[in-house]
């Protein structure tokens, strides 16, 4: 609702046009009321700081500072007020420079009252939308910042539960305010004692979402960063940095930041905490610093705060994730890296080998979910048809050794790499022979374009343009100029066919153009082309 009374600056010279204004509002009008008056542009600019109007009526011809001027300086200092010039009619050229300036109106001497009543009318509708359109605005950035922390949650759990990378990053970059594309994951734990009774339980409650108010108040008092979904036994931030961070740099300034952290709250006494911090990672990466927090944070002893590029090596293989590795199995099969697949392949089994080596039995059921993975995949379409049937996992489950189940899985997948192969080709040579078609019955118009082509046989047109030219042995645009300059040059043979007429006919719109197109792929000009024809 506005209630708002418009608060005027009346600028002139002129005695009387100063008491002519204030008898008209004073006595004709409730939506406005006069608090200041000047003479002058300089004693404008000195009250408008001090009385902040919301309108100022400005005399465009005064001594020293004139009206233009003094609107000028004042949009600088205030650029919510809103300019009324006065102006004699002999003075109108300038009221006309001073609209551009962007003032609201212009009332000519003398003053008349129902001009000075609509334009305040019109000013206080003017104003009023304004202050709606700040109210709107301002009850959606409320409920922005509410949705805010609850998108943050998602998006990281998204991220680094479902290895998922957002292709629109750089509208959740805006709308967290802050680098996306690069960081490093903390995870952070409470060690608290095991609760006996429903009284230590509710007490270890309390405790623990006390730990998760301070820590994360204090975190985020410290860096900014994005937390994920609220739980009660442990804290996972993700903390971006700059591209071009040094990763040393970063492992060393991280450790600091937690150690800030943690200090601020020793007074609290919430019991041991535990803070395992991954490495610097590409957003695209993400999970791999989280398995690296995750291992860091799980690993005992004293230490409250373990980077994982500190632990020594033997650590870091025993803490291998095979959540992990399966993730980076399946992102190198839906990305078609062979090489990648066969590394995450070796680095699983060795996993396996470690952990399960006197357990065929369940090294067997790990290998079945394997294969249950990628067929889900196929399913799903994302690979195309189904790698492994029923009798690979039948001829899997009757092997006796690890090393000839590893040399079945590596067979499998190079069987499966090299369907794939089979597949793709032939289906992109089924979409080339169509797309190669499709120019030969519509070379002639002028509107055909690689992006229509493309379109056409449902590719990216810069995945097509790829593929056509490692197809056919040129580019898009060669080989659609020579189809119709082999067309033209059948049809400038015939002694009927003007050159403009053949340049329309192959689906050129420009004479000039084609003849300088046809001299380049020719050696000759259409008219020198035509006269050897005929000789």
């Amino acid at each position: 609702m506005w209630f708002h009374m418009l608060r005027l600056l009346i600028v002139d010279d002129e005695q009387i046009v100063l008491d002519s204004m204030k008898f008209i509002i004073e006595k004709y009008t409730d939506k406005a009321r006069i608090v200041g008056t000047a003479k002058s542009g300089r004693e404008a600019i000195e009250k408008s700081l001090d009385l902040k109007p919301d309108v100022i009526f400005m005399d465009i011809r005064m001594p020293g500072l004139h009206g233009i001027e003094a609107i000028r300086e004042l949009k600088g200092i205030n650029h919510q007020t809103a300019f009324v010039i006065v102006s004699a009619y002999e003075y109108f050229d300038y009221a006309k420079e001073a609209i551009q300036l962007g003032v609201f109106d212009y009332l000519l001497k003398p003053i008349k009252k129902e001009q000075v009543l609509d334009i305040l009318e019109r000013l206080d509708i003017y104003f009023k939308n304004r202050h709606n359109e700040i109210r709107k605005q301002i009850e959606l950035r409320e409920k922005i910042n509410k949705l805010i922390p609850y998108l943050k949650e998602q998006f990281l759990y998204t991220q680094i539960m479902m290895g998922r990378t957002f292709q629109d990053l750089s509208f959740y970059e805006e709308i967290f305010n802050m680098k996306l594309r690069r960081g490093f994951v903390l995870i952070a734990s409470l060690l608290a004692p095991e609760e006996n009774s429903k009284v230590e339980k509710m007490k270890q409650s309390l405790i623990r979402q006390r730990f998760y108010d301070v820590f994360t108040a204090e975190l985020l008092r410290e860096i900014p960063c994005l937390l994920g979904p609220k739980t009660l036994d442990r804290i996972i931030a993700y903390i971006p940095v700059k591209e071009e961070s040094d990763p040393y740099v970063v492992r060393n300034t991280s450790i600091e930041l937690v150690d800030k952290v943690l200090n601020r709250m020793v007074d609290i006494n919430l019991g041991k905490v535990r803070v395992g911090i991954g490495g610097v990672y590409a957003i695209e990466d993400l999970t791999t610093s989280y398995e690296e927090a995750n291992i860091a944070a799980s690993i005992t002893g004293e230490d409250q705060i373990i980077h994982y590029q500190d632990l020594p090596s033997s650590f870091k293989k025993a803490g291998i994730s095979h959540r992990l590795i399966i993730h980076r199995f399946l992102g190198s099969i839906l990305s078609r890296d062979e090489k990648s697949a066969q590394d995450s392949l070796d680095e699983w089994f060795t996993w396996l080998a470690n952990h399960y080596a006197d357990d065929l039995d369940t090294v067997k059921s790990y290998c079945i979910e394997l294969y249950m993975h990628i067929i889900r995949l196929g399913k799903d379409g994302e690979p195309n048809g189904l790698p492994f049937e029923q009798q690979d996992m039948m001829r899997l489950m009757k092997m006796e050794s690890l090393d000839d189940i590893k040399v079945k899985l590596s067979e499998d997948l190079k069987r499966f790499f090299h369907q794939q192969k089979e597949r793709e080709d032939k289906e992109l040579s089924g979409m080339m022979a169509e797309a190669v078609r499709f120019i030969k019955e519509n070379y002639t118009d002028e509107e055909i374009a690689l992006d229509v082509v493309a379109k056409k046989v449902n590719m990216s047109y810069h995945y097509f343009s790829k593929f056509f030219k490692e197809s056919i042995g040129k580019t898009f645009v060669d080989y659609l100029t020579e189809l119709r300059i082999k067309k033209a040059m059948e049809l400038l043979q015939l002694p009927n066919q003007s050159i403009k007429e053949v340049c329309y006919l192959v689906g050129y719109r420009d004479p000039n153009y084609f003849s300088k197109i046809f001299k380049k792929t020719t050696g000759l000009t259409p008219s020198e082309y035509k006269d050897k024809m005929k000789g």
